[in-house]
């Protein structure tokens, strides 16, 4: 699920709107564990093009959550 969600991300890129709705529906079908490397994998993607969004929806992100996931 996290791949696939992942390359549903990827192609909305472009659409501000529908990449919100698919980071919401991504947050609500993963487990905490998948949940957690979807979050930084899209900071590390996305974070200069949607940073608010991100933020709006899966909330800040700092290294010690990176730390607590590894």
């Amino acid at each position: 699920m996290l791949e696939h969600q992942k390359r549903v991300l990827e192609g909305v890129i472009d659409n501000p709107e529908l990449f919100k709705k698919e980071l919401i529906k991504s947050s609500s079908w993963l487990s905490a564990t998948e949940y957690n490397l979807l979050k930084k994998w899209v900071y590390q993607r996305f974070d200069h093009r949607h940073h608010d969004i991100i933020v709006e929806v899966l909330g800040a992100y700092t290294m010690v959550q990176d730390i607590q996931y590894h």
